[in-house]
């Protein structure tokens, strides 16, 4: 996968976390005067669902090429430049 690719699909990731967002935050703001709310809400839950949103990945950048990458990368995915992760990131022995 291409360097712009991987940050392409992550940028619209984020975009739809971010709308998901604000749609929860306007639901929440309705006021229960009938039924509909209730079942857009109880639709909403379900497209939640389906989308299955993981969190969004924490991403670092190469300290050789500058190039973006995740952070738990022990090799840069565009030079191959052995990478350090982090001890916040690693895994307990």
């Amino acid at each position: 996968m291409s360097q712009l690719t991987f940050e392409q699909r992550d940028i619209r990731w984020n975009g739809v976390r971010s709308a998901c967002a604000a749609i929860d935050d306007a639901l929440a703001r309705l006021p229960e005067t009938t039924g509909v709310e209730q079942e857009l809400r109880a639709r909403w839950a379900e497209l939640i669902e389906a989308l299955a949103l993981e969190p969004a990945r924490v991403l670092r950048v190469c300290p050789t090429c500058k190039r973006v990458g995740m952070i738990e990368a022990t090799r840069c995915g565009h030079c191959w430049a052995k990478l350090v992760v982090p001890e916040s990131v690693a895994s307990p022995a």
